[in-house]
């Protein structure tokens, strides 16, 4: 069985991406926010791929009446003996009353296991926030899955067959496209952890987290693509 390593904040992520540099995104090499703009993009074409996919039509009934989503592009999770997955992800919370959805907030997102397992699985991720509750959650420093909110996981590909859910109180619900050797995805014990420096490379100001989803701080026009993705019936 698996044990969990415990993760500061950039262990794990780090870790993961450093073996698989050549299928994570660009290293911040680059103009401000030009990484952040791709990751963005990114999120867009990951949304578009699974809400067009008749797999995930509970997806899309879900996001209609949810408080937030939580996009990974690119969660790349790779090992042999020593593994972990990681990735970047950026955060909307959609509008209870007009239905809009915020422009995004950046994260990192990581963990790390010791266990039996070897090859490389790259999986589109949403994220789904169903309560006040778990997008508050996703607010503070670090958020780890599996101890501070229930999360209901359905997962395609890598060999894995389309799963639906009938937990209807879970705060969260994680739907993923995966490929690779890993054949589906846990996110248990995995965290995601705000990134500032993001934020202010994309909208020029150090934002928080929570300025850009609950107060409105922050826009820029490169992310509109995603918002509409998020926003179609």
């Amino acid at each position: 069985m698996a044990t969990m390593i415990p993760m500061t904040r950039r262990t794990a992520l780090g870790l993961v991406l450093a073996g698989v540099a050549a299928t994570a995104l660009p290293a911040r090499a680059h103009a401000a926010g030009e990484e952040e703009q791709v990751l963005v993009d990114k999120a867009k074409e990951a949304v578009q791929l699974i809400r067009s996919d008749p797999d995930y039509k509970k997806m899309n009934e879900l996001l209609a009446r949810s408080h937030g989503a939580m996009v990974v592009p690119e969660l790349v999770k790779a090992g042999f003996i020593l593994g972990g997955e990681g990735g970047r992800a950026v955060l909307l919370r959609r509008d209870d009353q007009n239905g809009q959805w915020t422009y995004p907030a950046f994260y990192d997102f990581g963990g790390g296991s010791i266990g039996l397992q070897a090859g490389i699985q790259k999986s589109q991720v949403i994220l789904v926030f169903m309560t006040k509750k778990g997008l508050e959650l996703a607010m503070t420093d670090k958020m780890k899955f599996g101890a501070d909110a229930s999360i209901v996981v359905a997962t395609i590909g890598g060999g894995a067959e389309a799963a639906t859910t009938t937990n209807l109180d879970a705060d969260i619900y994680a739907f993923a496209k995966s490929e690779g050797l890993f054949g589906g995805i846990s996110l248990e014990g995995s965290a995601i952890i705000p990134d500032q420096d993001a934020n202010q490379a994309y909208y020029g100001t150090r934002y928080t987290s929570r300025q850009i989803i609950y107060e409105g701080k922050g826009a820029n026009a490169g992310a509109e693509g995603l918002r509409l993705a998020l926003a179609a019936p």
